[in-house]
C-alpha cells in the first residue's frame, strides 16, 4: 500500500508521505494541522485497515490521532513510496 497523502511545510518542501486508506470522500484540516478523513463504503468495507473505521483523525506524521473506539487496529499510515495523490499543503 503506497502513499496517497504528502504534506508539505509552508516553505514548500515535503515534510512527509503517508497513506490514510482508501475511498476518502472527505479530507479536511485544522489548526492544530491534523488531518480528518472520512471514508465512503468501500473504504470502510473494504481491505484497507486505515479506512475501516469510517472516521480517522491524522497528524502531520501519518500516525492515527484518533478513531472511532472498537472500530480501527490503529496502524501507522507512514509509508513513502509510490504517490498516487495530489498533494495536500498544511501551513505551520
Amino acid at each position: 500500500m503506497g502513499a496517497n497523502t504528502v504534506v508539505y511545510s509552508a516553505a514548500g518542501k515535503v515534510d512527509g508521505c503517508f497513506c490514510i486508506g482508501d475511498d476518502i470522500d472527505v479530507l479536511v484540516t485544522d489548526r492544530a494541522v491534523s488531518m480528518w478523513t472520512a471514508y465512503g463504503d468501500e473504504g470502510i468495507y473494504g481491505s484497507h485497515p486505515q479506512s475501516a473505521g469510517g472516521l480517522a483523525g491524522w497528524d502531520r506524521r501519518g500516525d492515527h490521532t484518533w478513531a472511532p473506539k472498537g472500530r480501527l487496529a490503529r496502524p501507522s499510515g507512514r509509508a513513502c513510496g509510490h504517490i498516487g495523490a495530489a498533494p495536500l499543503t498544511l501551513d505551520t
